[in-house]
């Protein structure tokens, strides 16, 4: 395997090719910037690029834009380096779809868990890709086997599993890794309904594993009138009806652990300023109370509106919002995220047939294609849903197409839908070169960037999707 090694310290180059060659037997390539790197990537079969960010010219992050831009990138493993502890310039990696971060000086320990990180993950979208294309009979299982016939799956959380497939989860993991690290950092999560807000802020926590509290609230399920009782806690004789020995509040609950406010867009405007205090000053006071609490947990939000939108439509508070944002994550669609549908759905399919008691063992190659095709409004929510009715409705060995023909109907009114969306012609005249771009990125953008499929997709060739795409063809 090659590994390309950039960084424009003689010492450090040097230091790590002799690591990485001897105990490991990698074939190392080495660079001095990252222009002279980027030749030897598109002259190699490069599998894992280790660069530094801060050098003359361009930039590691610049550099790991145009690897991942490029076709032969998509599966290379890039790991960023920099002597400078910047939790921005880290997040703004990882988000750039690098699949670790290091600092420097490189701790060797380290270095190495990378390492068997990377491999691990290798290991894992093969057997996955070798499954997709294999169909039901090299797939018997619910769980993808390693090169020793283990499962792959048998140490991941079920809400891990979305982070070893599509890019943009695996990117979405690594900053969850680097936020857990970072317990006074407040992390909002924005998504659409469905993709699996709480999965990420779980992930945040530490996972299962994290033996800590997690407490979750639901805004939207809570009263007004209710809300800071709720959250805060009450002392005794605080209000009319009280209980004597007054009550812990949710914040006091997840003390030492981490407090969950899902659809926080749904907080009324009066609690927000509170809710501002106790994130700024780390402290809680019960209401009715003159006692301060201190303060020691992780704050995570999430919401399926824009949170920027509503603040300036005053719908809520900006100063909370920019407070929130220090952590972002920004979750996918599941429709932007096909490489997680066919683990996703054999996940699915193993829970349900130990629920129902059926012998499906895969899926086939026609259905896969089916659910890769379909929009998913409600997202991993609606594919958990279909999955689950599928089984109960059908007896059978493998989940066939036939048994999502509810899929059908939506997958048409899609597609109509969207060829209404294109007749909307303008008075003035539309040349036929600019619908066919924004057909072209329309379909690029819903295939994740893949070529192939998009050409599929349109039944033309590859070529011929690339003149329609024009300049839209490295797009991101």
């Amino acid at each position: 395997m090659k590994v390309l090694l950039i960084d424009d310290d003689p010492s450090s180059l040097q230091a790590l090719e002799r690591y990485l060659r001897d105990p490991f037997g990698y074939q190392v390539l080495t660079a001095a910037n990252c222009e002279e790197g980027l030749a030897l990537f598109e002259a190699n079969d490069i599998s894992i690029v280790l660069s530094d960010i801060r050098m003359e010219g361009m930039t590691g992050l610049e550099m790991l834009d145009r690897i991942k831009a490029s076709d032969k990138g998509r599966d290379t493993d890039v790991v960023l380096m920099t002597g400078f502890g910047d939790l921005n310039l880290c997040i703004a990696a990882l988000r750039g779809e690098a699949s670790d971060f290091l600092l420097k000086p490189i701790s060797v320990k380290e270095l190495d868990e990378v390492l068997k990180r990377m491999a691990r993950r290798r290991q894992i979208r093969h057997a996955a890709d070798r499954s997709r294309l294999n169909g039901p009979e090299e797939s018997g299982s619910t769980g993808e086997k390693s090169e020793d016939g283990g499962s792959v799956f048998s140490d991941i959380l079920p809400g891990q599993l979305v982070g070893f497939y599509s890019a943009p989860m695996r990117t979405i993991q690594h900053v969850c890794s680097k936020l857990h690290e970072q317990r006074d950092v407040p992390v909002l999560i924005e998504g659409e309904t469905g993709t699996g807000k709480e999965v990420v802020a779980r992930l945040v926590h530490g996972g299962n594993q994290e033996s800590r509290p997690f407490i979750s609230v639901n805004c939207s399920a809570i009263a007004p009138s209710l809300f800071e009782s709720e959250l805060f806690g009450y002392a005794e004789g605080a209000f009319t009806g009280a209980k004597r020995s007054g009550a812990i509040g949710r914040i006091e609950q997840a003390q030492g652990g981490t407090l969950f406010l899902d659809e926080i867009g749904e907080m009324p405007l009066d609690m927000q300023p509170k809710l501002l205090r106790v994130i700024q000053e780390r402290e809680l006071r019960r209401v009715g109370s003159d006692r301060i609490m201190r303060l020691d947990l992780r704050i995570i939000c999430a919401t399926n509106r824009s949170l920027l939108a509503l603040s300036k439509e005053g719908a809520f508070r900006s100063d909370l919002y920019y407070r929130l944002n220090t952590g972002y994550i920004q979750v996918p669609p599941l429709r932007d995220r096909l490489r997680d549908i066919f683990p996703l759905a054999r996940l699915f399919l193993g829970q349900a047939n130990a629920k129902c008691g059926k012998n499906f063992t895969s899926i086939t190659r026609e259905a896969v294609q089916r659910l890769e095709e379909y929009p998913w409004p409600g997202n991993i929510r609606e594919l958990k849903s279909q999955i689950d009715r599928s089984v109960l409705m059908y007896e059978g060995r493998y989940l066939e197409v036939g048994h999502l023909e509810s899929l059908s109907a939506g997958r048409e009114g899609d597609l109509s839908q969207g060829n209404r969306i294109l007749l909307e012609l303008p008075d003035e005249g539309y040349p036929l070169a600019d619908m066919q771009e924004i057909i072209a990125r329309t379909v690029l953008k819903r295939m994740g960037g893949n070529i192939t499929q998009a050409a599929k997709y349109l039944d033309i060739a590859w070529a011929t999707l690339n003149r329609m795409a024009g300049k839209t063809k490295h797009w991101s």
